[in-house]
């Protein structure tokens, strides 16, 4: 593009609507800049009309470097910086790139389109400074080099985290388009989120009420405790090094939270829902940087996958096995989680039915604390604070009538 002399801004009416319906696109490689302010241009087309256009990262980019395509979705721009090739290509479809670095390949997305178009101009800028000899000015590339670096530290590559599939065992993991299921029962999505595989109508509490809720709900949102950063891992059966990122790692450490049932609340709350003990198999050998990260995570919140409640607090608030001491013997038998506040319901429901089974099997008991018969007055007022505490443990009219259902009136 040629810049002229400045002149009058003035255009007819006829003018400034033929402009105004203008494809800036289309038609910019062949107009030239008349004038500019620091957050304008003012253009003239080859029909005479003018036009003023926003200095934005798209127009700065097809006018101060002759770059049409890319910002169109086509073509590409390539660097070296550094010994690392980055391109940077379109992918048909405006604001949305594809950013390779090496052998390795980013799709970014609607959302980054401004911040991809400020990189690359920075980058263009660098190499303009470059060709006129400043060689104090940062090397071509490098900009697009560390937005690559930022994108892969959130997100999960599926080719990469592929190749360690063998850490768990492989009965137990199906690879899909979506993530890794697990046990048949469990999504873990490439966003490194975690859902349950049911059809139950997600509720949250609202209001002091029970209501359906729109949006869907992880069954287990966990957080960090401990900080990581990319680094290399062994590759299982192979002696090549891989680079996980931030993501990556928390990926597979959240396999591993569903996968080892045995040693942490998370893991217990999971095979609650599976309803079957699974142990890791002696042949998986998961890193122990991921199995420490996995040991670090927190519950923040979850999703009963039963009742479809959300609850907003971490697993130890009110699980039956804390609140109250209910044995292991109860847990196993029941249909409603001990983490939900079903789970209380359903305790009260089937207190006869717990009380006959603990007269007829001198090894079941319903507390592991207190015994009905050496301490009737501990036993009784235990079930009397479980009583109080379903008042408050408000739960899905559905789930209330489930119950009924299953376990009769209470």
């Amino acid at each position: 593009m040629t810049e002229d002399n400045p002149s009058d801004r003035e255009h007819s009416s006829d003018e400034g609507s033929e402009a105004a319906n203008r494809s800036v696109e289309d038609d910019v490689e062949s107009a030239s800049v008349i004038h500019e302010t620091p957050s304008e241009y003012v253009v003239v087309y080859p029909d005479g009309s003018n036009d003023v256009l926003p200095k934005n990262q798209k127009n700065r980019i097809m006018i101060e470097h002759d770059l049409y395509d890319i910002v169109q979705g086509e073509g590409n721009v390539e660097f070296e910086p550094k010994g690392h090739e980055v391109v940077l290509s379109g992918t048909g479809t405006e604001g949305v790139f594809m950013l390779e670095v090496d052998d390795d390949t980013v799709r970014t997305s609607m959302d980054d389109q401004t911040r991809v178009l400020r990189t690359l101009r920075k980058d263009l800028d660098a190499r303009s400074a470059r060709d006129e000899a400043d060689e104090q000015s940062r090397e071509a590339g490098e900009n697009l080099f560390g937005l690559y670096q930022d994108l892969i530290a959130n997100r999960v590559r599926r080719g990469t985290v592929e190749r360690f599939v063998n850490w768990f065992p492989i009965d137990r993991v199906e690879i899909t388009d979506s993530g890794w299921i697990i046990d048949d029962t469990f999504l873990i999505t490439y966003e490194a989120e975690n859902y349950s595989l049911d059809d139950v109508q997600t509720h949250k509490v609202s209001g002091g009420e029970v209501v359906e809720a729109d949006e869907e709900h992880q069954f287990v949102e966990f957080e960090p405790t401990i900080s990581v950063q990319a680094e290399e891992f062994e590759v299982p059966g192979s002696s090549d090094q891989e680079i996980l990122s931030e993501k990556e790692q928390f990926f597979l450490a959240t396999v591993q939270k569903f996968v080892d049932t045995e040693d942490s609340v998370g893991g217990r709350f999971a095979a609650e829902v599976r309803k079957e003990k699974r142990r890791v198999s002696d042949e998986a050998q998961t890193a122990q940087a991921v199995v420490d990260l996995a040991n670090s995570l927190r519950v923040k919140s979850f999703r009963d996958a039963r009742s479809g409640l959300v609850h907003r607090h971490g697993l130890n608030k009110h699980t039956l096995t804390a609140s109250f001491s209910i044995s292991q013997d109860v847990i196993d038998m029941m249909h409603y989680s001990s983490f939900d506040h079903a789970g209380v319901h359903e305790i009260l429901a089937r207190r006869e039915e717990f009380e006959d089974k603990a007269q007829s099997d001198e090894e079941f008991e319903i507390f592991r604390d207190i015994d009905r018969e050496d301490e009737p007055d501990d036993y009784e007022g235990r079930w009397d604070r479980i009583d109080s505490v379903s008042e408050d443990a408000i739960i899905p009219d559905l789930i209330r009538n489930e119950i009924i259902d299953r376990f009769g009136n209470y």
